[in-house]
């Protein structure tokens, strides 16, 4: 095995690593600095090499101490400081610092942490005057609730897309997107599962067949809502209904007709399709549809004996 491959190997030995980490080739150094199994001291001497390249390695261990990722915090290079702000465990003191780092990639970074504990942090870059920024403030599923309520105001539309999406919004906002004017936004309103049963009844209306195809497969739409999605023009639609699980077997009856053989098949692994429509899909004109009919009555054979002889 070629030593940038040893450097780079989790199953490597310590010992091993620790040579290694004084290879002149500075691509072995940086496969030894991020190997989960190199040795505290060794990661400790690779965090202090001439090279960048190698220091940004460490940064990117997730198994760097937090002592050694607040020293690489203060890097004066702007790549290793970025692999500190993108690192869970960088100590929050750390990251209030890069938070206001002069390099923007850094503060992207910050803004894309998946430390859940760094909501304040987040609150602070959402007022940051890089549009880059905010949408990924926004994007993160660990921004506050009434940061992400703010920045549904904002200038940028891909801000809010991010507030749209973001599972935290709170469904007073989600309201009031669901009323825009752009239908992006519409599109991931329909797919939060955070927004509430009408305004998803509502955007089941909706004259865009992509808005209706999320509203059928957000597992928060009503019974009722997939009722009527189940006669939509748009297969795309109807496949989201077939799959549901809040899909009534009256609807799946409905389905089980249906001239798209995708969604014929997707009755057939719906878990409250009937005995009698898996029958009926078993002797389908599509091949596909039948082998996955017959699969699940065969799986729900077994299921039911191994119930009755548990019983």
């Amino acid at each position: 095995m070629k030593k940038f491959d040893q450097a780079q190997d989790s199953a490597t030995s310590q010992e091993r690593l620790a040579k290694l980490a004084r290879d002149d080739d500075p691509y072995v150094r940086r496969g030894v600095a991020s190997n989960i199994n190199t040795s505290l001291e060794v990661l400790t001497e690779l965090s202090r090499d001439d090279d960048p390249y190698v220091r940004r390695g460490v940064a990117e261990n997730l198994f760097a101490p937090a002592d050694l990722l607040v020293e690489l915090g203060q890097d004066e290079n702007p790549y290793v400081r970025r692999e500190v702000a993108k690192h869970p465990h960088s100590a929050i003191a750390t990251l209030m610092r890069l938070a206001i780092d002069h390099e923007t990639n850094v503060r992207y970074s910050v803004a894309e942490n998946a430390n859940p504990a760094i909501a304040d942090i987040l609150d602070q870059l959402s007022y940051d005057s890089d549009k880059n920024i905010r949408w990924r403030v926004a994007r993160n599923p660990n921004t506050a609730p009434s940061t992400l309520d703010r920045l549904v105001n904002d200038a940028y539309e891909i801000t809010r897309h991010s507030v749209a999406s973001n599972i935290h919004t709170s469904r007073d906002t989600l309201h009031r997107l669901a009323n825009d004017a752009n239908e992006t936004i519409l599109k991931f309103v329909a797919g939060n599962t955070n927004t509430s049963a009408d305004d998803l009844a509502m955007l089941a209306k909706h004259n865009n067949f992509l808005i209706r195809a999320q509203v059928a497969s957000n597992p928060s739409t009503q019974a009722i809502v997939l009722s009527e999605l189940t006669k939509d023009d748009y297969s795309q639609v109807r496949l989201g209904v077939a799959n549901h699980i809040n899909t009534q077997v009256c609807d799946l009856g409905q389905l089980v007709h249906d001239k798209d053989w995708m969604v014929r098949m997707a009755v057939a692994q719906n878990p409250h399709a009937t005995i009698a429509l898996l029958t009926l899909l078993s002797v389908d004109e599509d091949e596909d549809v039948v082998k996955t009919a017959q699969e699940t009555l065969a799986t729900r054979s077994r299921s039911t004996f191994a119930w009755g002889m548990g019983g």
